[in-house]
């Protein structure tokens, strides 16, 4: 009998937020059925297993109680980006063998999102200096926000490249085209909102306060845009344009910090 009633419990729930995700989506365009083979330890699976990835580096130099290396090279950054090719190969891959497609969740990318990316970039600008002005005038030493992260190095043009066009499409369609629909259908769009902006931040702890300071209003941003309109690609432009704002310091002879 207990197992019947929580069995009935979660299902309610799953069918809860399906309502919920359908009924908020649904004006905007049609939405397909869930997937029968979506489950909680696909998700896990899918999106642990990059945190896992990038978080394993900091996690062992904190272990071992050593500094992180932040020099930023071009051998050191193409790595990255090979991570993030090989995960959204294999995950993509299983994915897809189990039914996911990503033009399900969202809407198809118009000429009107070369528009709305540079849009969604500078309110997302905006609300991040917001952001910060706000809790620097809540604490008392403004030294204590200073991001305190000693980037230096160079990188290459191509390098640059690269990460623009690999970076921003695989944490997007990662934390937003795959997280936000799958979880949102069995438990609505709150927790899906909440769990994707968690992970999008957890992957960047090891940047310290700046975690908080930047990556988190982008996070909510860029969460609460797809939400509202279901539309990745203008995202993954503003994307872009922040890596270009980032990371562009170090191709033009190099930074320190």
């Amino acid at each position: 009998m207990a197992s019947d009633h929580h069995g009935t419990e979660n299902q309610a729930r799953a069918q809860t937020g399906e309502r919920t995700f359908t009924r908020f989506l649904l004006p905007r365009t049609e939405l397909t059925a869930p997937r029968e083979t979506a489950t909680m330890g696909e998700a896990a699976i899918a999106l642990g297993l990059p945190v896992a990835v990038f978080l394993a580096r900091p996690a062992a130099s904190l272990i071992m109680g050593t500094d992180v290396d932040w020099f930023i090279t071009d051998r050191r950054l193409l790595t990255t980006l090979a991570y993030e090719v090989v995960l959204a190969a294999t995950l993509g891959w299983w994915l897809s063998k189990r039914g996911w497609r990503l033009l399900d969740d969202i809407r198809a990318p118009e000429r009107s999102d070369l528009l709305r990316g540079p849009a969604l970039w500078f309110a997302t600008w905006v609300i991040g200096v917001a952001v910060i002005l706000l809790v620097a005038a809540a604490v008392p030493s403004v030294e204590a926000l200073r991001v305190d992260v000693p980037l230096q190095g160079t990188l290459s043009v191509w390098t640059l490249a690269a990460a623009l066009l690999i970076n921003p499409v695989f944490e997007e369609i990662l934390w937003l085209g795959y997280a936000i629909p799958t979880i949102a259908r069995r438990y609505g769009l709150m927790t899906a909102a909440v769990i994707s902006v968690a992970l999008r931040v957890a992957v960047h702890l090891n940047q310290g306060i700046h975690a908080l300071t930047a990556v988190l209003p982008v996070a909510l941003v860029f969460t609460a845009y797809f939400i509202y309109t279901r539309r990745l690609a203008p995202v993954v432009l503003a994307h872009i344009i922040i890596n270009v704002w980032g990371l562009g310091h170090f191709v033009a002879g190099g930074r320190e910090t």
